[in-house]
């Protein structure tokens, strides 16, 4: 094992063997203690510090301006380190040599660098506009930009750009990645709700009017329960009515909910029935982030871990509610909330 100090030496390489053979005859020492690694630019020396622990660096100062460039490059990676965005500096083979902290959070990989860009975000799919945009970067000197998606649903926009005069064999592109899956999904959204707003009016009047009671209330039923699925991604899904009378909230619709809890008589009582009963008493929105730790909180299948209940509203007074549930703690957000309001 070498247990020598390691000192980076950033410099022309055909110049640094003499010159630091001389420094380090200066210094007394003939190099048993000091091993010494050079690299010809700021941008190597930072691909090899984030591939090793150096004891020092030492920089050649033959090139006019050369310190001042180390210095803010230095400054900058501490800079792009501390990022809300993921940065990686690419090599012309697609493979990072050095990835900031935001990136490296992101990835399933231990270390991404050394590893194949796409790779260190798990091989997402590729969705455009440019499917290459990495080979689009080096063969047209241009920056180039393209969404990923990846298993998890997490939607990632990465920005290539060449690094032209600054390129090096450990670094020909600079690629910036953002996480775009809340902008994503809400698109996904307000396109689902046109649709179902185009499916609605497909039917006429007349066909409608034609249709029995019940069928049309089977058609409803259908038309919530297939657009809440797609829109929120969930499964359990349940529809009471308000008794106005009676204050009592009687079941129209019940998906996913255990039989027992479908049958469960609740009332527009802010107490002792459970959040739909709060909602409908109060006429308020209840996001429960946490089944397990809500007092209000009456458990409608096993394994549910949390929900948002919604009033239904028509002419300023309260005629029912909608509760959608999850088995995942913090399914849902204020987007979700502003939907299914």
């Amino acid at each position: 094992m070498d247990t020598r100090q390691k000192i980076l030496w950033i410099g022309s390489p055909a110049e640094g063997e003499s010159t630091s053979g001389r420094w380090l005859g200066s210094n007394g020492n003939n190099g048993t203690d000091v091993a010494i690694e050079m690299v010809a630019s700021p941008v190597d020396a930072i691909h090899r510090m984030a591939r090793s622990t150096y004891s020092g660096v030492f920089l050649d100062g033959q090139e006019a301006g050369a310190e001042e460039n180390v210095i803010r490059l230095l400054q900058s990676e501490r800079i792009l380190d501390g990022m809300p965005d993921g940065v990686a500096l690419v090599n012309a083979e697609m493979i990072v040599t050095w990835a900031n902290k935001c990136l490296r959070s992101w990835s399933p990989l231990e270390n991404p660098q050394g590893a194949n860009f796409y790779a260190t975000l798990g091989n997402p799919q590729i969705m455009g506009p440019d499917f290459c945009p990495f080979h689009t970067a080096l063969a047209t000197g241009a920056s180039s930009n393209s969404t990923l998606q990846t298993e998890d649903k997490r939607y990632f926009q990465v920005h290539v750009a060449p690094l032209t005069d600054a390129a090096t064999e450990n670094a020909a592109l600079v690629a910036t990645v953002s996480d775009i899956t809340a902008e994503i999904l809400q698109q996904q959204k307000l396109a689902a709700i046109h649709q179902a707003g185009q499916q609605l009016t497909d039917l006429k009047p007349d066909e409608i009017f034609a249709m029995e009671t019940q069928a049309r209330i089977d058609l409803l039923k259908d038309n919530i329960r297939h657009y809440t699925a797609d829109l929120l991604d969930v499964d359990v899904v349940e529809i009471r009515l308000l008794e106005q009378s009676s204050g009592n909230l009687m079941p129209l619709l019940s998906v996913g909910i255990d039989q027992a809890a479908a049958d469960r008589q609740l009332y527009a009582c802010p107490q002792g029935n459970g959040v739909t009963g709060y909602v409908a008493a109060t006429g308020k929105s209840y996001l429960c982030e946490d089944a397990s730790q809500d007092p209000l909180y009456l458990e409608a299948f096993a394994g549910a871990a949390s929900s948002l209940t919604v009033p239904l509203i028509l002419h300023d007074q309260t005629i029912g509610t909608i509760n959608v549930e999850s088995n995942k703690v913090r399914a849902f957000d204020a987007a979700d909330l502003q939907f299914l309001e």
